[in-house]
């Protein structure tokens, strides 16, 4: 991956597994970096868990420090199948059905049942989505040895 169109985060290693690794990473919000960030209540940050897919899970143990890299155009692509599509999809639904039946009730409620439809095929395709939405993981002070998983 080039490094101009990837995307790091530095992460602790919170479970091993047979097959992959479970990677804490702390989101912040913007404001977090602000020096009156301890005063304001609108400052946040949490920590996020990825699960990590590499054929090296062993070679990592819980606590340890790790650097995740993804690529921009997985990150992309994540957000038009999580969000654009959906929306699209939703305001389809509702005006398709509000010009054949003129049912503003009827209209909003198939659109609302039509992208929960959607978002359950989605949840039926989690394995085949993780394959293709992965992020490498490699050990922060060993950069140079990748340990993805392709």
């Amino acid at each position: 991956m080039s490094l101009s169109k990837t995307i790091v985060h530095e992460g602790v290693v919170r479970e091993v597994r047979p097959k992959g690794v479970v990677v804490g990473v702390v989101q912040s919000s913007a404001c977090s970096s602000c020096a009156a960030a301890r005063l304001c209540r609108s400052s946040e940050s949490r920590e996020r868990l990825i699960d990590v897919a590499t054929p090296h899970a062993s070679a990592f143990r819980a606590g340890q420090e790790v650097t995740l890299v993804g690529s921009v155009g997985q990150s992309r692509t994540a957000v038009v199948v999580a969000y654009v599509l959906p929306l699209v999809l939703l305001l389809l639904v509702l005006f398709g059905v509000h010009a054949l039946t003129s049912d503003d009730a009827l209209a909003a409620l198939a659109a609302l049942l039509f992208v929960g439809l959607y978002y359950g095929v989605l949840y039926g395709l989690r394995g085949r989505l993780s394959s293709r939405f992965c992020f490498d993981v490699s050990a922060r002070s060993d950069m140079d040895v990748n340990t993805d998983n392709n």
